[in-house]
């Protein structure tokens, strides 16, 4: 079975947020530099790009991305449409205001963002990838993933989820039947990154 990593795009033409959290939302390890985002953020304060005339540039699209780590939203449309293949995600309600200066087939909000995934591991030993580092203050570990590496989840941490995270991974992954479903109904402003297969 294989699973798919979506990352950050916009496709062209589409309104860009810009979320602004507090600063205690996030911590920097003082070893290794990496930024970790709390586990209960609070909602974004999102701001757009406005042209001459006060209007939002650009339209709304499914996806929107902000913040250190170009974490997700999703609109209110995608949310309805993947609701019953979110479980056990943790999302919340992110609201703005805003007047685009396109018209879109979406309403103006609100967002969702993913705020919590279910984590599966890499097989590192199938997937021919090992271990560089591991930070002693974080635990952060470094791995040498290459783009010519067949990755492999290993089954026993993974739940049957539709959408979850991977460990090793920043993106966040879905099915096939998830992705097909997303392309079916055009949902846009995300690429399809990494390939995985279930081991």
């Amino acid at each position: 079975m294989n699973v798919f990593a979506i990352g950050h795009h916009y496709h062209a033409g589409f309104a860009r947020p810009f979320g602004k959290r507090p600063d205690h939302d996030y911590e920097e390890c003082l070893e290794c530099g990496r930024v970790m985002r709390s586990e209960h953020p609070s909602p974004p304060n999102l701001e757009w790009e406005v042209n001459s005339n006060g209007l939002t540039c650009g339209r709304l699209g499914d996806f929107a991305w902000h913040g250190k780590h170009e974490e997700a939203m999703i609109s209110d449309r995608l949310h309805k449409l993947l609701a019953p293949f979110l479980p056990p995600v943790s999302l919340q309600k992110v609201e703005f205001t805003a007047e685009f200066e396109e018209a879109s087939p979406i309403d103006s909000g609100p967002f969702w963002e993913l705020t919590k995934l279910p984590v599966a591991h890499i097989d590192l030993q199938k997937s021919g990838a090992k271990r560089i580092s591991t930070c002693r203050r974080c635990g952060e570990s470094r791995f040498n993933f290459n783009a010519g590496m067949d990755l492999v989840i290993e089954r026993r941490t993974w739940r049957q989820w539709n959408v979850f995270s991977v460990a090793e991974f920043t993106n966040f992954w879905v099915t096939e039947d998830l992705l097909d479903r997303l392309a079916q109904n055009g949902i846009t402003n995300y690429e399809i990154g990494r390939t995985a297969v279930i081991g």
